[in-house]
């Protein structure tokens, strides 16, 4: 759910406010950038897929990848003036390591029986998107509250006050490396 949730909050509504905010840009351009994490996972989806399945190293890529994905939205926060086509690339690598939610999904499937496969599914799937409500608002509290401390009449945000609100996107990777480190190495079939 941890992964996930980065998606929900950085692609979905505070990626594209930051963009816009920081870079100024316009509303299109933002959700473009923002749109290549959703081509980074869907292009790492499938690999991951296929390096779950072919390989024994799932542990690896479970607490790795997050870690990666960490220091890059880190980077990305930081240093948001970077060259355009640097941002692209740097997100769409992210992307790629947030395409790791998916095999959640497949451990589900290995340890579910038949019986209750879908329910268990379900339940991952509601934790996956389950959140974006909690969290969505609770880095726009962490906004506002920096704005009434510093009582600033513009409704646009600062770059500290984004780096501050933002900060739960790479705690969130990292809590997701540590609970990676704990998932079951997965079984090779081939």
């Amino acid at each position: 759910g941890m992964v996930f949730g980065v998606i929900s909050l950085f692609v979905a509504l505070w990626g594209v406010k930051f963009f816009q905010q920081i870079r100024g840009i316009s509303l299109l351009e933002a959700t473009a950038l923002t749109n290549c994490i959703f081509l980074g996972c869907a292009v790492g989806c499938p690999i991951l897929g296929f390096l779950d399945t072919h390989t024994r190293h799932r542990r690896t890529i479970m607490w790795l990848l997050p870690l990666l994905g960490a220091c890059i939205i880190c980077f990305i926060l930081i240093n948001p003036t970077i060259p355009k086509v640097d941002l692209i690339m740097l997100l769409f690598i992210f992307g790629m390591t947030l395409s790791t939610y998916m095999i959640n999904f497949v451990i589900t499937n290995e340890i579910a029986n038949s019986y209750n496969q879908g329910t268990h599914m379900g339940f991952i799937n509601m934790i996956s998107v389950g959140s974006a409500p909690l969290l969505q608002p609770l880095i726009g509290f962490f906004l506002d509250l920096q704005k009434k401390s510093f009582s600033t009449a513009s409704n646009a945000f600062t770059l500290a006050q984004y780096q501050k609100a933002l900060w739960i996107i790479p705690l969130m990777l990292i809590i997701a490396c540590i609970i990676g480190r704990k998932l079951p190495q997965g079984s090779n079939k081939t």
